[in-house]
């Protein structure tokens, strides 16, 4: 787990802003959507080694994603389980 830790740290000075560029209607308000948080941070966390793989799950209480950080060195982190 310190290989992925360690890049991971190093990924995240490199992350870029999430720019709120989506529009909940119902509330009013602005909200970065997935994709645009994808794309602020997928390069610094390739230029650190590490895979973003996301998959979605049906659940009795709808749909999960779930996000697994794999580094080069065969190292992960799962998030969502």
């Amino acid at each position: 787990m310190k290989q992925i830790a360690t890049a991971l740290v190093k990924a995240q000075k490199e992350f870029g802003p999430a720019l709120k560029s989506s529009t909940n209607p119902h509330f009013r308000s602005r909200y970065a959507d997935l994709a645009t948080v994808v794309e602020a941070v997928i390069d610094a966390l390739n230029n650190n080694g590490i895979y973003l793989m996301q998959l979605t799950h049906e659940t009795p209480d709808g749909a999960m994603a779930e996000t697994t950080f794999i580094h080069e060195s065969g190292e992960s982190i799962v998030t969502g389980k």
